[in-house]
Order: C-alpha cells, then structure tokens, then sequence
C-alpha cells in the first residue's frame, strides 16, 4: 500500500520528491473523443511509476521547478486513446501543456464522492466561462479549432472536502490535438476553509455577543 505525505509547512521540502508523486495518478481510460482529438496509450516505466491500472496508477514527475502543483512530462500520444491525471485537493484546477500538442478536449469521469457534477470551465484569451458536467466530454475545438494551451476547472464544492491521500481525488481525462510527446502541469487553486474548532468558537463567540445584548 502506498504512503502519501500530506503537503504542509514541515513537508513542503519534500514535495517535490516525494509527495507529488505519491498523491498524485496518471490512469488510463477509453471515452467518446472529437475526431480531432488525439490521446496516450502507455508511459514509459522510466518516466512514470506504476503500470496504469487502477491499483496502481501512473504517478506525476516531481518537478523542483513546479513545488505547489504537478508535472506530467513526456507523455507520448497516440490516437484513439485517453489518460487522466489526478493531482491534489483544490476548490479548482489549472492546467497547461509546458511542450507538445495542445489541449482538445476535457472530461470528468464522473460525480465526485458527495455528488458535486457541475464544474466551470474557464478558457482563456477571453473565450468565456463553460458549464462542465461530469460524465460529458467538452470539445474544446468548437471554440478554437488550433486547441488550447491552457485552462481552468472550478466550482469544486468545498463540502467535498476530498482527502489528499486519495490517488483518485479528482481524476481529469484530456485529449489533444495531434500525435507525439505531451507534458502537462496541472496545478490546485486552494481555498482555506477554518477548522471545525474555530467555526465553532466563532458561534459561541456570537451566541455570547447575543447574550450580552439581552442583558441590557
């Protein structure tokens, strides 16, 4: 069974050794793709741990230049195929291809563990904000022919608070737009959320203000 770090002020140095990697898969699936579109079959065992299967997940490249999100480098692509990548928890994610063909399509797998399915997608260059639905592919090639570089996934319901251990947090299957050697970061946008304790000392703190206001 694998060990994962959670990222933290005393583990950030070993983030991008050790962590990244750990909490991080690369999965293999099969999907309805745009015919533009193009896709990865196998990594390499030399540029990614695992062998692809659920059990045991294809794993990032810890990337030193790259501390706080996750780097998938080298990724060869070939036709008919899809892959997923699945980094750690986040409120949203922001994706880019660093080197190689560009982004054609974008799919979440499904419903996510306490049933969040509505996402946006965030294109850029001014192209517009998308409704996102888990399960249903969105071609990317109807609103730039040439593919995209980059974009961002939001609206992730903070109620799904999703364990950063879990190498099947949030899983994103991407297709582009022709065959050869792919890499892509994809990095969390975090949200703080306080701690059970302190949203509690905060309604004792307000019920006692209440208090304070009946007495006089």
């Amino acid at each position: 069974m694998k060990t994962a770090i959670k990222p933290n002020q005393s583990t950030k140095p070993l983030l991008q050794s050790l962590s990244v990697a750990m909490t991080s898969a690369l999965l293999l699936g099969v999907t309805a793709l745009p015919s533009k579109a193009s896709m990865m079959v196998v990594v390499p065992i030399d540029i990614a741990i695992g062998d692809g299967t659920l059990e045991n997940p294809f794993l990032p490249t810890p990337d030193p230049t790259n501390p706080d999100g996750f780097s998938f480098v080298d990724i060869p692509i070939v036709p008919g195929q899809i892959f997923f990548f699945d980094p750690d928890v986040a409120v949203g994610y922001d994706y880019a291809v660093t080197g190689g063909p560009l982004f054609a399509s974008v799919l979440i797998p499904g419903p996510l563990p306490n049933g969040d399915s509505n996402f946006t997608l965030e294109l850029p260059g001014g192209v517009g904000s998308f409704p996102l639905t888990a399960g249903t592919s969105f071609n990317l090639l109807d609103y730039n022919t040439m593919g995209f570089s980059s974009f961002r996934i939001s609206g992730i319901d903070t109620m799904e608070m999703l364990d950063t251990t879990n190498p099947l947090a949030f899983v994103t299957g991407l297709s582009f737009t022709n065959s050869g050697m792919v890499s892509v970061t994809q990095n969390p946008v975090v949200v703080n959320i306080p701690e059970p304790s302190s949203l509690l000392s905060f309604g004792l703190l307000g019920l006692g203000f209440g208090m304070k206001k009946l007495k006089k």
